[in-house]
């Protein structure tokens, strides 16, 4: 794993925003493609990308997917693609027509597969998967990514490229990228913050083996060069 450890949380977002500011940069295709989350971590992220990167990174460059949604419209509170509109989207020069959110308001089952055959219109493939070029995701305290839950098992090992799921205390409906869409990403980014998530990516760091129970341990394990951006409050 490659660790970016930061003093504050403040310099741990700017240290991602620096790197996601030069892999936009450096990209050598006309599109690169990201993918990001929701949830309370991302959305510090992206108020320091729209407070202190709106000049310096190439919008209109970027087309945006989602790592997961919940299943509410675009408006509800929940909804991360609302999230990212809000707090980036209205503040940068963002290209509308390379937006591409789940609609979390269709039915789930439906839209997995509708999202699936966008992911494969839009992306490149290799060996039949699509490819992201970036992709940021989040760490639960109890181990979950994206809507990744623990003990999911059969969508944690799913060949399918997007799933349905449910999150297990709220029973809350999900869609979610899985683990074989998601390590097959350019660059696959873990931000965590936050006291309390020590515990958690201590266990995770300290796994023998990838553990159904703790779902971020098949992307760690899949992918050993993950950037993983970490505040000093997380760190062990």
């Amino acid at each position: 794993m490659i660790l970016h450890l930061g003093k504050t949380q403040e310099q741990t977002l700017i240290l991602l925003s620096k790197q996601f500011q030069t892999w936009i940069a450096q990209s050598k295709t006309p599109v690169v493609h990201v993918a990001i989350s929701g949830g309370n971590t991302p959305q510090p992220w992206f108020q320091t990308l729209a407070q202190g990167f709106c000049e310096t990174i190439l919008w209109p460059k970027i087309a945006w997917y989602w790592c997961d949604e919940r299943c509410v419209p675009p408006d509800h509170p929940k909804s991360n693609y609302g999230l990212a509109n809000q707090t980036l989207f209205e503040h940068v020069p963002t290209n509308p027509s390379q937006v591409y959110r789940i609609h979390g308001e269709n039915d789930p089952i439906l839209e997995a597969t509708a999202y699936s055959k966008v992911l494969q219109e839009k992306l490149p493939c290799t060996q039949g998967i699509p490819k992201l070029d970036i992709a940021i995701l989040g760490i639960g305290e109890d181990g979950h990514t994206a809507s990744l839950f623990p003990g999911q098992t059969q969508l944690l090992y799913s060949q399918a490229l997007v799933a349905t799921t449910f999150h297990p205390q709220n029973l809350e409906k999900r869609i979610t990228m899985t683990p074989r869409m998601l390590t097959n990403t350019q660059n696959l980014v873990f931000l965590v913050m936050g006291s309390n998530k020590k515990a958690i990516l201590q266990r995770i760091f300290t796994a023998s083996k990838p553990d159904p129970q703790l779902p971020a341990t098949l992307l760690a394990y899949a992918r050993p060069d993950a950037h993983w951006y970490i505040d000093s409050t997380a760190q062990s």
